[in-house]
């Protein structure tokens, strides 16, 4: 025998709130509970979750200005429904992991990753990421790519965009048989 709620199998829906708790009506009064993987997911307000949180049969939206902080990792199933509007913030004090098979997870606004990036792991199905026309990324470990990410001018991979960081000794460029000659030395680089 096998019983479960209606809220366990499809979710609820949770709502910020601007004292740093969440609802279950938008604008109502604190619920006493935390958004679950299952659930819809409306960030209004700078807010943070204990991570790791998933993102599996619910859905993510943060409206701007609002920041939604995760201290942990981050997971979005396959077939997650993502949304970070433009203005808005998604901050990840962890890893960040897009399955196979999440095609509707939207990047407009402003992300930062401090570990690991990881779109796809290679396998059936496709994990694609939307890029707003004035979305940024920050990843501070590695960043692997083998589902696909769009941006305004088309598909790009996500990892080999940015400069990477290095502190830089010298650089010249001198003319030498009709060419420029670019030299330079570093005494840090990263990744």
């Amino acid at each position: 025998l096998i019983t479960a709620t209606i809220a366990e199998v499809s979710g609820a829906t949770r709502y910020s709130r601007p004292d740093g708790t969440w609802s279950v009506l938008d604008g109502g009064p604190d619920c006493g509970c935390t958004p679950d993987q299952n659930d819809d997911v409306f960030v209004n307000h700078d807010i943070s979750l204990a991570g790791p949180f998933t993102v599996n049969t619910g859905s993510l939206t943060v409206y701007a200005p609002a920041t939604l902080t995760i201290n942990g990792d981050l997971t979005f199933n396959n077939g997650s429904s993502v949304f970070i509007n433009e203005g808005a913030g998604l901050q990840v004090n962890g890893n960040f992991e897009n399955k196979n098979n999440s095609y509707e997870v939207a990047f407009y606004g402003n992300i930062s990753i401090t570990g690991d990036f990881k779109n796809g792991n290679g396998g059936s199905g496709s994990a694609i990421i939307e890029f707003g026309p004035n979305a940024t990324i920050s990843i501070g470990g590695t960043c692997s790519n083998d589902g696909e990410v769009f941006d305004n001018s088309g598909t790009y991979t996500g990892c080999n965009d940015g400069p990477l960081p290095i502190r830089l000794l010298f650089f010249n460029a001198k003319f030498e048989n009709e060419i420029v000659v670019l030299r330079w030395g570093t005494t840090m680089e990263e990744n």
